[in-house]
């Protein structure tokens, strides 16, 4: 998109006022611009919850088309290492580590679980080098092992964390007015949640900036400037023309970027505790609170923060219109509404995964490390199970590893079928519904 004479476009150059900045550095000479800090401009915005959103999104999409620009190639090759450090930190750095981060627990949670599950189960531990140590000393589990190493990483540190992306607010409101109001100004901040909102912030600036790294096609997004006292439903469907609908609210705002993600963490937490990673944890069991504190809280943000920053989300008149809505969404017209949603939304070009994810490879190490430890069981099945064993009782060697892999397919395959039949009956239903309303 920069041919010729090189003309700015709506798409590329996004964040216009940072590539003011780049171009500038890159053709001044040594020149240098003035910056100017107005502390009492009256220039605030009361902004709301999915507006500040949006705005991040903006800037997110704008810094992953700025990364693939030849200002920034330039700037890393002309400017020197602090230079350099401060740009990349200041800028791209700070829309990466919020990736990084979103990231880093739901990764954490899921080889905490390849780990549980490829522990000694007590059955076949001859087979599996499971035996105690040679000074008799009874091996430790892996529950032990994660519990410790978790405790290490994990800890009251975690504080410092909640606070820090208020640390700058408070050291400048020390600055101009005094410390007990910085103190207060920081308290009326936790009390009122807001790390469940930096929390959520982080996980919309990670998504947005990959996505954009991915299929490209930054916008401008209007945030506005109305007061945020309007309640967003959960899920609206306003009916139109010709048999179409328009469907909005929160749920569908924010479905594909964080209440996925939220969902599987929880279950990924639910499994940990069920295979034993706390109860099993021996004298390490107390270790693991912080690391639980930190699931809860990105759990409950991923999953929750939208809705406890909506204005008049707790009423009951809107909460019973919420679940018409979602009842709406989902069950009218045979699930109509929501196959149209998921076609336009998650179905169209520039959404789902893609090869150049980094989420595409961690999928496929973890589908490689599962699929290793299920052959290592299998392994030991067989060595408990001689061969002449397996053909006296009909199973060949090849087919009893075919029947050690046939439970999940064949769950996943009836849990398949069992939609469909699901779908169809829905239809039934509401076909013979309208034939009924039609006869009257």
């Amino acid at each position: 998109q920069q041919g010729g004479v090189s003309k700015a476009s709506k798409t590329l150059n996004l964040s216009e006022d940072i590539f003011a900045g780049m171009d500038f550095t890159l053709r001044g000479e040594g020149r240098t611009i003035k910056h100017c800090e107005y502390f009492h401009l009256a220039k605030g915005r009361d902004l709301g919850f999915n507006t500040v959103l949006g705005f991040f999104s903006k800037l997110s999409s704008g810094t992953g088309e700025q990364v693939i620009t030849r200002q920034a190639f330039r700037l890393g090759q002309s400017l020197h290492l602090p230079e350099a450090l401060t740009f990349y930190y200041a800028h791209v750095g700070y829309y990466f580590t919020q990736f990084l981060v979103s990231m880093s627990l739901p990764l954490l949670v899921f080889t905490w679980l390849l780990v549980l599950v490829s522990d000694c189960e007590g059955s076949f531990d001859a087979f599996l080098g499971c035996a105690a140590g040679a000074s008799g000393e009874p091996r430790a589990t892996s529950a032990n092992v994660m519990a410790r190493l978790l405790g290490v990483w994990f800890s009251w540190l975690l504080l410092l964390f909640l606070v820090e992306t208020s640390l700058p607010l408070f050291v400048q409101i020390w600055m101009e007015r005094s410390f007990a109001t910085a103190v207060i100004r920081l308290v009326k901040q936790l009390l009122t949640c807001s790390p469940l909102l930096f929390i959520f912030q982080g996980k919309i600036i990670g998504h947005y900036i990959v996505n954009e790294l991915r299929y490209g096609g930054a916008t401008y997004v209007s945030t506005g400037r109305g007061l945020p006292c309007e309640r967003r439903p959960f899920i609206k469907v306003s009916p139109r023309d010709k048999g179409a609908s328009v469907c909005e609210g929160l749920y569908l705002d924010y479905a594909s970027i964080a209440y996925y993600d939220g969902a599987l963490l929880l279950c990924g937490a639910v499994l940990v505790v069920a295979l034993g990673g706390v109860s099993n944890a021996g004298e390490a069991q107390s270790s693991l609170n912080w690391i639980f504190a930190s699931l809860a809280l990105v759990t409950t943000s991923w999953l929750f923060a939208p809705f406890v920053f909506n204005p008049y989300q707790f009423m009951a008149k809107p909460f019973f219109r919420d679940v018409l809505g979602a009842c709406t969404f989902f069950l009218e017209r045979g699930g109509g509404h929501w196959l149209q949603w998921y076609e336009r939304t998650q179905l169209r070009r520039g959404s789902g995964r893609s090869a150049i994810d980094i989420s595409f490879f961690v999928a496929a190490f973890l589908i490689a490390s599962w699929f290793a430890m299920l052959n290592v069981k299998t392994e030991a099945l067989e060595s408990v199970f001689s061969a002449s064993d397996l053909t006296w009782r009909g199973i060949e060697p090849l087919g009893f590893r075919a029947l050690v892999v046939a439970p999940p397919v064949v769950a996943s395959s009836l849990f398949c079928a069992a939609l469909l039949c699901a779908k169809g009956l829905g239809r039934c239903c509401a076909a013979a519904r309208r034939r009924c309303v039609a006869a009257v």
